[in-house]
């Protein structure tokens, strides 16, 4: 998807927010090479973009118009668009070499310090195993084979998409 060993970077800013603009700045000096980015927001997308340059930041969202709040409170997107925007980035963030989440800000009204997302992304991350017990690998299949089976899982949802449509908007 990427193309070589990455960042991966997990930042909440609908319904959740975090301090991420001081962070971001600190990181740059200490991530080299490519990143991707999960986030619910397109502003900390543009923000990333900006600051660690369009050309090393990798996001594969689908981004509706919902003024701030998450994703998955846009009754316009597709469900199953925004379910396999969720299942590619926690592949992601887990398959990272290294992988950043950061805190919620302490405005939230919760008692958990991290998303459940970012957490459940880290225990990917850190247990290989786990990983690749979770996603149907074997101990023999790669990262690079994981990319192959999300690339072609795209391809598939895409036509399933397309196949939905009315004929007449269909774009080949």
């Amino acid at each position: 998807c990427i193309g070589g060993p990455f960042t991966s970077l997990h930042i909440r800013y609908t319904d959740y927010t975090t301090d991420y603009q001081d962070r971001i700045l600190e990181l740059k000096t200490e991530i080299s090479g490519l990143i991707f980015l999960a986030t619910d927001n397109r502003k900390v997308l543009e923000f990333c973009q900006k600051h660690f340059g369009e050309d090393r930041v990798f996001n594969f969202a689908t981004f509706p118009a919902v003024d701030g709040r998450p994703i998955h409170s846009d009754m316009k997107m597709d469900a199953r668009t925004s379910n396999m925007d969720s299942i590619c980035d926690v592949i992601m963030l887990a398959a990272a070499k290294t992988y950043y989440f950061f805190p919620l800000s302490t405005t939230q009204k919760t008692l958990a310090k991290y998303s459940g997302y970012s957490e459940f992304a880290q225990l990917l991350h850190k247990d290989e195993a786990l990983f690749k017990q979770f996603f149907g690998l074997s101990s023999f299949d790669s990262v690079s084979r994981l990319k192959l089976r999300m690339s072609k899982l795209r391809r598939r949802i895409k036509r399933i998409i397309l196949s939905l449509m009315p004929s007449k908007r269909r774009a080949y």
